[in-house]
């Protein structure tokens, strides 16, 4: 991508011409992550990604989007059925926190496949540092 602003401001991809937000602060967040995990920690923790969790949980169903009211209610239905019933709640409470409303829910259905899952994509092989390229969902 050829950006047209510094980090952490509205920016123009030059190629596609789509407004976006550039988030260093996310990258050293996952490099955190990435610097912390292990092959042996890698035995209890494991990375996972809410559209597949949500895929899973909805029997391969196409929801909405996250972002708008309909896919909101239906994840939180879902993680209602795996006994988050008081997400709606606590969507209520975050004001001010600077936690976005996608993200407690995803963060609620990563916790339900931390939890439940059997599921996961890749995982036959590995990055130079030992770790099974995989997502658990």
């Amino acid at each position: 991508m050829n950006w047209s602003a510094p980090p952490c401001s509205p920016a123009r991809d030059e190629t596609s011409g789509i407004f976006q937000t550039r988030l260093p602060p996310t990258r050293d967040k996952i490099k955190e992550v990435d610097d912390f995990i292990t092959p042996d920690r890698q035995a209890t923790i494991g990375e996972a990604h809410p559209e597949l969790i949500f895929r899973k949980l909805g029997h391969s169903l196409r929801l909405e989007g996250k972002k708008s009211a309909l896919g909101r209610d239906q994840r939180i239905t879902l993680l209602a059925d795996r006994g988050f019933v008081k997400l709606s709640k606590w969507l209520t409470q975050r004001y001010g926190t600077g936690i976005g409303r996608d993200d407690l829910i995803d963060a609620c259905a990563c916790a339900v496949a931390a939890r439940d899952s059997t599921s996961r994509v890749g995982g036959d092989e590995f990055d130079p540092r030992g770790l099974r390229m995989e997502i658990n969902y």
